[in-house]
């Protein structure tokens, strides 16, 4: 696990679970002549935390960031906490795997060859044509 993987997963155990956005809009005003004006959007977004209760009563998340673009709201939102540990719990799985494969290939087959169809591969061999037959599967 390198540092990085490590602070995130720690930060991950207190932080909120969900992220939210909304537009920015720029405030209502009479002008002089008495006529409502404002309300349009001013072109940036909020980023907001994950809603709360309190007795009962649901709250909106705090403010994370009053002014940002579309495109970092978006981005920010995306990879909220939730997002995260999902993909954490993936590459957990994906290391499994890999360690069950090396497992396979260092230890259980012994001396690192593998006889398939009367063929005996070296562990280097045997990766070739794994990632052979991956590509093919693939394309």
């Amino acid at each position: 696990m390198t540092e990085h993987e490590k602070r995130i997963r720690e930060a991950l155990e207190a932080g909120p679970q969900a992220w939210s956005y909304d537009s920015n809009m720029r405030p209502f005003y009479n002008d002089p002549e008495g006529h409502s004006r404002g309300g349009e959007f001013d072109g940036t977004y909020t980023l907001f935390g994950a809603d709360f209760e309190v007795d009962g009563e649901v709250y909106e998340g705090p403010t994370l960031s009053e002014r940002c673009k579309e495109a970092d709201a978006k981005y920010i939102a995306a990879c909220n906490p939730a997002a995260i540990r999902a993909l954490l719990a993936d590459l957990d799985a994906v290391r499994a795997d890999a360690q069950r494969y090396r497992y396979l290939r260092d230890v259980a087959w012994g001396d690192g060859s593998l006889v398939f169809f009367d063929h005996r591969y070296d562990k280097d061999e045997w990766d070739a044509k794994i990632d052979a037959a991956l590509k093919g599967a693939t394309a």
